[in-house]
């Protein structure tokens, strides 16, 4: 018995090495770990780009009075435009505001049928756009509109209301750009 046993224990053994290498070679023996905590998500590429603003004159930035003018506006991201004009008067215009944009497709201001005309005083006028994100809580109350309204303030006083109704949005959420545009006699 001593003899068999011992036989056994020898093949047991041999075995066990054997089948050791041979699971060795194929799997690795499950093993318990501390979990680590799980990173969050990385966001799509697209969230983290930040919003680029394109604004230009169809046509020259130098005009006749009288002249009609129209600009082209364009974001790099969907979200809203948002148009403003300061004349060589001193007085401000807003062109539209919330205006629905697509990214990258190009949206031609003001909206057919509506004209711009260059009238005197000849000199700089400032044309803003401001592209966001998100609906923008403008000069007409956070609605869309595409009627020009003057909006009783000074060119100072429209960076200063801009700059208090954009603080609190995140500074890749908007993009502002300008363009000047001359009126000659």
């Amino acid at each position: 018995m001593f003899r068999d046993r011992r036989y056994f224990l020898t093949m047991l053994a041999g075995a066990l090495f054997v089948g050791a290498t041979r699971a060795e070679a194929a799997s690795k023996d499950l093993v318990p770990e501390i979990a680590k905590p799980s990173r969050p998500k990385p966001k799509p590429a697209e969230a983290q780009v930040p919003v680029h603003a394109s604004l230009m004159p169809i046509g020259p930035s130098t005009i006749r009075i009288g002249s009609p003018i129209r600009f082209q506006i364009r974001s790099n991201r969907s979200g809203f435009g948002h148009v403003y004009i300061v004349n060589s008067s001193g007085k401000t215009v807003l062109l539209v505001e919330n205006l629905p944009l697509k990214a990258e497709r190009a949206v031609e201001v003001p909206k057919a049928g509506l004209l711009i005309r260059a009238s005197a005083p000849t000199g700089d006028n400032e044309v803003v756009f401001l592209a966001t994100r998100d609906r923008f809580a403008g000069f007409a109350g956070g609605g869309t509109t595409t009627t020009p309204t003057d909006i009783q303030t000074s060119g100072a006083g429209l960076a200063a209301q801009l700059e208090t109704r954009l603080a609190m949005t995140a500074r890749d959420r908007w993009a502002l750009t300008h363009v000047t545009v001359r009126v000659v006699e």
